[in-house]
């Protein structure tokens, strides 16, 4: 026993130790598939499901939503006669109901992005504005609010 294990003896236990390693390295393998990592910085908007349950991957349906507060946007829907009114870069104030001393500035980042149908009778289209709010603000994402943007021509 002095000069060590046997051949075989050492040779099995090197062979359970390779075998061991392969079985860890498939179970970090599997483990790197079934984890979600974020693409980016942001806070946690929305959770569409909880750990354990089967997703399937889909632009359509995320498992989480993550949002950069630092840089909120107001989405806004304006009718197609006024929207011919309103140019990038215009000048906004936007207010919420619940608090409406609170007054924010914003500029219009881009208008037209999508249009939809108003949904009334007379088949009015309507498009969305986005406004970027400036720093300052303090506003939460899906908050209601209120906007009153600067028409062209207002300018001062």
């Amino acid at each position: 026993l002095s000069r060590g294990g046997r051949r075989e003896d050492v040779a099995a236990a090197r062979a359970r130790l390779e075998l061991a390693d392969a079985r860890l390295q498939q179970a970090r393998v599997a483990l790197a598939r079934r984890t979600l990592r974020a693409p980016s910085d942001g806070h946690v908007l929305a959770v569409h499901h909880r750990p354990g349950e089967y997703v399937a991957p889909s632009p359509d349906a995320p498992v989480v939503v993550i949002g950069d507060l630092r840089r909120l946007r107001v989405r806004l829907t304006l009718d197609e006669r006024d929207v011919g009114a309103v140019r990038a870069g215009a000048r906004a104030t936007v207010t919420a109901p619940s608090t409406p001393e609170r007054v924010a500035t914003a500029r219009v980042e881009r208008v037209g992005a999508r249009v939809f149908a108003s949904g009334d009778a007379a088949g009015v289209r309507v498009f969305e504005v986005l406004l970027a709010l400036e720093p300052g603000h303090r506003f939460v994402p899906g908050q209601r609010v209120v906007a009153t943007v600067e028409r062209a021509g207002d300018a001062r």
